[in-house]
């Protein structure tokens, strides 16, 4: 079996962001009250590819987020201000965030994971420097290092760091916290203008977390952004950042050398240069029919601002005060159009103070050809839901609704037609359109109201003597059954976050129709990847004692349900072989 890429298609499980207005202001901390609020949103990783199977959490409830990086949690009961958002997948650094809620609406967010490969290394009795592709380093004293327990360290240290200018590629989406909300050393609040973070984690060669001894520091160089090094002051404090509460603390202070800031440090997590009492500019972006516009980059003084407009055309952030500032914004279409508002103006603004921008708008973009309509459910009530937009098996946008109502900007209607795909739960409907140009295309009332199982899942339980059993899970993005000479292969594919590709998970049948078919390596047998133990795993069956049973065997439309047991091994370079039972349960949308 071979990893393949398979364009996206129509029925996946996707879970979307909103199209609603999202009211959202600068919050404060501490809220006892709470709100019921729909959060979506996407996670990519700092490449800004998006993520599949990464762990969302708010409120009491967790999800994943599907192959295009895009979670929902439904109704979720949060505090009112600055409730936390965290987001978790093997192979990357906990994020830890906070949201806008919008009480009985719908709220959004997009995050952007940092790796915890090792990035450099250094020898514990020395000590040394390590410094990043940027320019970003930490030196380290000789004999600085212990486990968590308490126990002097000998050996070699692996460090993860990442430095985060400001002028950084999608910076906000990378922010721990998300809000710039920081406490002083007299425990007070303030919001905070950063001039550059830094990220260390430190671990030895089994993966277990280190830390600096007591009484011992290490020395943070953090390069200040081009963009900032005319405002950037001679001293300014250091914070770091509090996973549990997610508010920048302030301890200690790093001096301007040149363009750099340089300060102590006697601990790792996050460090950031901060002047606090920064100023809260927010506002929104439109297109010249007055819809909100969604992925708009909104600049500050001709240089990224790195906010992203959210699905209402929401931005926000903090700016530094008593510094003239012109806003506008860029928006790249998915065919690589470029469309640009005229800027406006800012007044000074004073520290800690809040300023809403009047609408930045597009002139060209959106006046001419939409595609929108209401979604219903089966009492033909307005129903809230998740709707995409497909053409030629791509996903175009996507958007969470509210009251039913959705509007796609379409700018290309040259070839094919779109296809509008809204769900909820197990209920579904597809409608096809042929967009028109200049016009909107309102394709009115679309029921969801076809029970169609779209949320794929293959349900996997491995168990091996010695290990227990270990669930796992694949969210399936596309099913297709095709003849492979006399044997019929089901091939399901899933993303892959090992290797950021489709994956294929295959069973093998003499004939493609209900029944048992006993697993003998040639006409019935399985194959494809697992995860286990954070690694991707090939299954190499044992072919004499296992078996498939299909109980749903239907065409294109429909799902495909069945079982499959029997005796496994599971292969992997550099991992160690492990034989066991896979027990799986599938039932899946069948797409060809």
């Amino acid at each position: 079996m071979k990893i393949q890429f398979l364009s996206l298609i129509v029925f996946l499980s996707v879970l979307l962001v909103s199209c609603s207005k999202d009211e959202n202001t600068e919050s404060g901390s501490g809220s006892t009250t709470t709100v019921k609020t729909t959060f979506t949103g996407r996670v990519y990783d700092e490449a800004g590819n998006p993520l599949s199977g990464a762990a969302v959490s708010a409120g009491s409830l967790t999800t994943t987020t599907n192959i295009w990086g895009i979670f929902v949690l439904e109704d979720i009961l949060v505090a009112s201000n600055r409730p936390i958002v965290t987001v978790e997948m093997p192979g990357y650094w906990k994020h830890t965030g906070t949201f806008h809620p919008q009480s009985n609406g719908v709220s959004s967010t997009t995050v952007s994971l940092f790796s915890d490969a090792t990035t450099h290394t250094l020898t514990s009795s020395t000590g040394g420097t390590i410094t990043t592709a940027t320019g970003a380093s930490v030196i380290f004293p000789a004999d600085a290092f212990e486990t968590t327990s308490g126990t002097s360290f000998s050996g070699t240290v692996q460090f993860t760091m990442h430095h985060l200018p400001v002028d950084a590629d999608r910076f906000l989406s990378k922010v721990p916290g998300t809000d710039f909300k920081g406490k002083k050393t007299d425990d007070t609040v303030t919001n905070l203008i950063s001039f550059g973070m830094l990220g260390v984690k430190m671990k030895d060669g089994s993966g277990n977390e280190l830390k600096l001894k007591s009484g011992k520091k290490a020395t943070i160089n953090v390069p200040v952004a081009t963009t900032q090094q005319s405002t950037a002051a001679s001293t300014i404090p250091l914070w770091h950042f509090n996973e549990t509460t997610a508010v920048w603390e302030e301890e200690g202070a790093a001096t301007l050398n040149g363009t750099i800031y340089t300060g102590e440090v006697s601990h790792f997590s996050w460090w950031n240069c901060d002047m606090p009492g920064g100023a809260y500019l927010s506002g929104y972006v439109k297109d010249c029919n007055g819809f909100p516009v969604f992925g708009a980059d909104v600049y500050l003084n001709n240089y990224g601002w790195s906010i992203y407009t959210d699905i209402s055309g929401f931005y926000s952030g903090y700016c530094a005060p008593n510094y003239p500032l012109n806003v506008f914004a860029d928006y790249y279409d998915l065919l690589g159009n470029s469309y640009t508002t005229s800027g406006l103006s800012i007044p000074s603004l004073a520290p800690g103070s809040s300023y809403t921008a009047p609408d930045l708008i597009f002139t060209s973009l959106g006046c001419g050809t939409r595609i929108s309509g209401t979604t219903v459910d089966c009492n033909a009530q307005n129903l809230n839901c998740t709707v995409l937009l497909i053409k030629d098996n791509q996903l175009q946008n996507y958007c969470y609704t509210v009251n039913g109502e959705f509007s796609f900007i379409v700018s290309d209607t040259s070839t094919s037609a779109f296809q509008i795909v809204a769900y909820k739960g197990l209920y579904s409907n597809t409608y096809s359109v042929q967009a028109i140009p200049s016009v909107d295309n309102n394709i009115g009332i679309l029921p969801v109201c076809n029970q169609t199982n779209i949320n794929n899942n293959v349900t996997i339980n491995f168990t091996s003597v010695g290990i227990g059993n270990i669930p796992l899970s694949l969210q399936v993005s596309t099913s297709q059954v095709v003849q492979n000479g006399s044997n019929t292969e089901i091939i399901m594919s899933y993303y892959d976050s090992v290797t950021t590709d489709m994956a294929d998970f295959r069973i093998i049948t003499p004939t493609y129709a209900p029944g048992t078919y006993n697993w003998n390596g040639t006409t019935t047998t399985i194959s494809g990847y697992v995860y286990y133990m954070g690694q991707l795993f090939t299954v190499d069956p044992m072919p004499t004692s296992g078996s498939t049973t299909l109980t749903s065997t239907p065409a294109p439309g429909g799902n495909i349900i069945g079982t499959f047991s029997g005796p496994v091994t599971l292969l992997s370079t550099g991992a160690p072989q492990l034989q066991g039972t896979l027990s799986a349960s599938f039932d899946v949308y069948r797409n060809n």
